[in-house]
């Protein structure tokens, strides 16, 4: 429950951009959750898809931040088998 409420905390901000929204929602539900991931086309990319994913390598690891090519039958693929084990992907 601490660990719920710091994030929280953390996000009481007055101004907050659409980037900085989606990465504080990223982080928060990776924190919560070992179970969620987030795949997709330069997600692991230092500067982050237009700031979405900054630092969520660094503090995640590379395991659960995935970059994927631009094939699209690839990430339903990995999705499905994901959804099977019981893993959430973002």
């Amino acid at each position: 429950m601490t660990k719920k409420l710091n994030i929280i905390n953390k996000m009481k901000k007055e101004n907050v951009t659409f980037a900085q929204a989606i990465n504080n929602g990223l982080e928060q539900a990776m924190t919560l959750d070992k179970n969620v991931y987030v795949i997709g086309q330069l997600v692991d990319y230092s500067p982050g898809v237009f700031g979405t994913t900054i630092g969520l390598v660094e503090k995640f690891g590379k395991e659960r931040i995935q970059d994927f090519p631009v094939a699209e039958s690839l990430m339903t693929s990995m999705s499905i088998g994901m959804a099977i084990k019981k893993k959430k992907l973002f």
